[in-house]
């Protein structure tokens, strides 16, 4: 654990969700100690997100967590690599449509594809190498009630559920206390963008469906029948299930929604009454579609859902999260070590930002997207809507219109540009699409795949230079110049790790001799032959540390 002075950490972080424990996870490898605060007694089991993008797994993997450990415990592609829509589950198959990329050909453009793991499998993972870092405390049972801050530092209250307060001291805070985000109030900060796009009810049950499923697995499962409109997703080992039920926003109380009425609920979604099983819990939800105006004030931090609330349309809200976690962590470490001054972290915000922006839009237009299928099988008139939608199950199989308008949602559910391809560097990529992901060496992009040879090990080379350092990158024909910079590492293709990156870079611009690298795999500048000099590097390590 770092030296914290008379602070209980480095860093106190409000929220142990997949954002907060992976901020703690990653400011420990870059020697930073952190408090965990969370209010649940335990893992809430609500499944929640199931969605893991490639991204998030190598970020994962820098923090310290083998991927096959989250692999084991997903879902197997062959269950959960599809989307389906039905009239009912035991009724009219409509179609269906790849969900993102978790084939082998993804491969080629990143580390790993995604996983479908159910939210609280994957904060399990989390949080058994949360606490085995001795470097992060977790206190569970504990609620943030306030906080204060001044030049030296942050000083948190938190109370346990019978009433007994704690002052917690550190020199930032993230807080990571979801949506409703209570520090986000306390902080003044707005969120921007609708707030009620649609109601839900959530049904959390449990049952054997593979009957009425048969050779027709899925992540998603749209119930399309006009008395029965509902989204199933599958979760863990096939009998995990979540129905959320579209409800008019007067109508989203919990109790309108008991037992019986859900059960019935559940029952018109599989188009079967004799089916058994289990009710754990019965939610209400809104969906929106926001963004915080702000993501800091002054050394409080805002990351995850509480920064950004998306529609569930695209799976991008969790991996979101993470991404604002790798960003702030290494720059919170360089300027608690002295490294950079505190302006490196107005670049969080906008570095961040724009990406929550483009997601959000993206998960709404998802949304929309989805609309736009529901008017085709349901027609232009409402009272003839169930005669229109029984004609298009009726000719399902030969329907070109259909097939048609099932292809139209394929973005919905392809957002690998979106999902690992985000940059920087400002670029505008508006012109692609958000599936076509084409792995490029600008300043601002992350770095592209390409496996190595490191230490007789096999591995990305986007991890091997997520080392806590920025990292200068060397073709196999450059001289490794005589540099002697303590926030830098210095790595040649063909003497410090084996593969076909020189050919990579040199595919995309020859001319190109090294690249500076940050300690989050983004980068950071270009060098030509004969300019990669220790003043050259220096001062591009000095533009980034200043913010420039």
């Amino acid at each position: 654990m770092s030296e914290t002075g008379n602070n209980d950490a480095d860093v106190i972080i409000i929220g142990a969700g997949p954002a907060g424990m992976l901020a703690a996870l990653l400011l420990a490898r870059h020697g930073l100690s952190s408090h965990i605060v969370e209010r649940r007694r335990k893992i809430a089991e609500t499944p929640r997100a199931h969605a893991v993008n490639g991204k998030t797994i190598e970020i994962s993997s820098t923090a310290g967590i083998p991927a096959e450990e989250i692999y084991v415990a997903g879902m197997p592609v062959r269950r959960g690599g599809m989307v389906n829509f039905w009239s009912t589950l035991s009724g009219t198959y409509l179609g269906g449509l790849p969900y993102e990329r978790q084939d082998d050909a993804v491969l080629e453009l990143a580390p790993y594809r995604l996983v479908n793991i159910s939210q609280p499998r994957f904060e399990a993972i989390l949080e058994n190498h949360v606490t085995a870092n001795p470097g992060i405390s977790l206190s569970r049972g504990m609620q943030c009630t306030g906080f204060s801050q001044d030049d030296r530092g942050v000083t948190a209250i938190v109370q346990s559920g019978e009433g007994r307060e704690e002052t917690l001291k550190g020199d930032y805070l993230i807080a990571a206390d979801g949506a409703g985000s209570p520090l986000r109030r306390q902080m003044g900060i707005e969120m921007e963008g609708p707030d009620a796009l649609q109601h839900f009810m959530t049904i959390h049950f449990h049952a054997d469906l593979s009957e009425l499923i048969g050779d027709k697995p899925g992540i998603l499962h749209w119930i399309m029948e006009p008395t029965a409109a509902a989204a199933l997703i599958s979760y863990d080992d096939g009998q995990n299930w979540v129905l959320m039920h579209n409800c008019p926003p007067d109508g989203e109380d919990p109790a309108l929604y008991d037992e019986v009425r859900c059960r019935g609920l559940v029952a018109a979604a599989l188009g079967r009454n004799d089916v058994e099983f289990t009710i754990h819990t019965i939610d209400p939800w809104v969906m929106t579609a926001q963004v915080a105006v702000q993501y800091r004030k002054h050394r409080a931090f805002l990351v995850g859902d509480a920064a950004h609330r998306f529609p569930p349309a695209g799976g991008l809200g969790l991996n979101t999260g993470v991404g604002d976690a790798q960003n702030l962590a290494w720059k919170l470490a360089a300027v608690k070590k002295g490294v950079a001054g505190p302006v490196l972290l107005d670049s969080y915000e906008a570095e961040r930002k724009p990406v929550a922006e483009t997601n959000s839009a993206q998960s709404l237009e998802n949304a929309m997207r989805m609309i736009e299928l529901i008017g085709f099988l349901l027609g232009p008139d409402p009272e003839n809507m169930q005669t229109h939608f029984d004609t298009i199950c009726q000719h399902a199989e030969s329907s070109t219109e259909l097939a048609g308008a099932i292809a139209a949602q394929k973005l919905h559910f392809d957002s690998l540009r979106l999902q690992i391809g985000y940059s920087y560097g400002g670029h505008d990529d508006t012109a692609l699409g958000i599936d076509d992901y084409r792995p490029q060496f600008r300043i601002g992009d992350c770095l592209p795949h390409c496996a190595v040879n490191h230490k007789q090990a096999t591995l990305p080379l986007i991890e091997l230079v997520q080392s806590g350092h920025f990292t200068l990158l060397l073709r196999d024909n450059q001289e490794v110049p005589p540099i002697s910079d303590e926030r830098l590492d210095i790595m040649r293709d063909g003497i410090d790790f084996t593969g076909n990156w020189s050919e990579q870079l040199a595919a995309w611009d020859d001319n190109l001799a090294a690249l500076l690298v940050r300690p989050d795999g983004h980068i950071a500048a270009h060098f030509l032959a004969g300019s990669v000099s220790e003043k050259n590097v220096s001062a591009a390590i000095a533009r980034v540390l200043a913010n420039q």
